[in-house]
């Protein structure tokens, strides 16, 4: 049975070759949408050098994202706006009356001085082996813990996680009612002689703690494909409707554990092509 329609985590950036003295457009295109969405807007996580630009906000909520840019709706699907400085953002789309949130991002350096993936590399097999065997063995706060996607070289892995803690914790007593703990973040690895070690520093970008029973409507999905979206003059998003059961997908799904980016029962990175090809064959879903 498939899941719920939900929009299709890959886009097509189609980059006016103009310039805008007051900063880009944006034009982001919804097709085929059966969710109406009450926030569509970019955000802009990290500066030039890849160093974020604010901190995390303690009060942070699924609903109501904070967003550097919001787009106003316009005709036909499409939401906008103008004057948007110039720099690399990440599509967001929130419908609360769904309970449905998506959104981009590209993988900033967790090591000072490394450079911006906005478009993730193809990590080796056994870097996406060994992560998600590390994963397995170690021991967390969070009792689900899902690498949500691996990108990297021969040298360094990146990996973008999501920590969800929806046991009993202390929290619970301190609001009155079951609460959850919700993180995503950037984890990095690194090959010391052959050898695959995780370094100790992590990029953070939400923490939540919200009651469990409202977290476990919420599908909260995530994808590269609609991250690391550089503005400079006029960008337009065409955005259609796959299904939730895209091995592709990636995130918080209601009623089941966190899903990793995966094809055909294998653990996959998101950026290897193959994956992306045999889905396009198998589904003929819409896809860049």
């Amino acid at each position: 049975m498939r899941g719920p329609w939900l929009p299709v985590l890959t886009a097509v950036l189609l980059p006016w070759c103009g310039s805008n003295a007051f900063g880009g457009d944006v034009r982001v295109t919804l097709q085929d949408t059966a969710v109406d969405f009450d926030q569509v807007g970019l955000v802009r996580r990290w500066d030039e050098l890849g160093l974020p630009l604010g901190r995390v906000d303690p009060k942070a909520r699924i609903g109501m994202p904070k967003l550097s840019v919001p787009l106003r709706r316009g005709q036909d699907g499409v939401w906008q706006a103008d004057g948007v400085p110039d720099g690399t953002y990440d599509l967001c789309l929130v419908s609360r009356k769904r309970a449905v949130r998506i959104e981009g991002f590209h993988f900033p350096p967790v090591i000072d001085f490394d450079p911006i993936w906005r478009k993730p590399p193809t990590p080796p097999a056994d870097a996406v082996r060994f992560v998600h065997d590390w994963v397995k063995k170690t021991r967390f706060y969070e009792n689900k813990v899902t690498p949500l996607y691996i990108a990297g070289n021969e040298q360094t892995v990146r990996v973008f996680v999501q920590l969800l803690r929806d046991a009993g914790t202390t929290y619970d007593a301190q609001y009155g009612a079951p609460v959850a703990t919700l993180r995503y973040e950037f984890w990095q690895f690194t090959n010391r002689l052959g050898v695959w070690d995780k370094e100790r520093r992590t990029r953070l970008i939400y923490r939540l703690i919200m009651p469990r029973d409202e977290l476990a409507r919420w599908h909260w999905l995530w994808s590269p494909e609609l991250g690391g979206i550089e503005v400079k003059g006029t960008v337009r998003v065409r955005l259609k409707l796959p299904s939730a059961e895209d091995p592709n997908v990636a995130g918080l799904l209601p009623g089941r554990r966190p899903k990793s980016a995966r094809q055909d029962g294998e653990v996959r990175s998101i950026s290897d092509p193959s994956a992306a090809q045999a889905n396009r064959k198998a589904r003929g879903w819409w896809l860049p």
